[in-house]
């Protein structure tokens, strides 16, 4: 947690205020009969879904092409093509590793995409321990709900969407 806010706890009174909000209990867990309802209510616990490979590659290059830098490279060559018609092949050379460089910067926020897909579906069959109705289980990380008290191990990752 890099901020440490703890002043909406502080609404509820304490730890223990926040979760009988939530109709939990601090040792026993939610009820299993409430899953359902807890999901229809709060949400499932999973991410949002990403954009298809070629969405997600499109949508990447047009930011690229926003670039002010690159907009400003690309105006300038333009312009020094325009009205110096014998610098017109350094104005194309201009133009050109502005090509280049929005490629290379679209393959490397493309990859980091990829990455982010493969974690996902790593995440996807992850399972953690939970507490429900006073018993410990084994369930899958997206049959998480709100009220479901999380064993951690040291160094875990906090199986939550948000």
């Amino acid at each position: 947690v890099a901020r440490r806010d703890l002043s909406h706890l502080a609404r509820f009174g304490s730890g223990i205020g926040l979760v009988h909000s939530l109709h939990s209990d601090c040792h026993a867990g939610i009820a299993p009969e409430t899953v359902g309802l807890r999901r229809e209510h709060y949400g499932v616990n999973e991410p949002s879904p990403r954009m298809s490979t070629g969405a997600a590659l499109f949508e990447i290059l047009k930011a690229t092409a926003v670039d002010p830098i690159l907009l400003a490279l690309v105006a300038c060559s333009l312009l020094l093509g325009l009205c110096s018609p014998r610098e017109w092949s350094q104005a194309c050379g201009v133009v050109l590793m502005v090509a280049l460089i929005m490629l290379v910067r679209t393959g490397l926020e493309f990859c980091k995409a990829s990455a982010m897909e493969t974690v996902d579906a790593v995440c996807a069959s992850w399972q953690v321990y939970v507490v429900r109705g006073g018993r410990e289980m084994l369930i899958d990380v997206r049959d998480i709900v709100v009220g479901d008290l999380v064993q951690l191990q040291a160094g875990e990752v906090i199986p939550a969407d948000g």
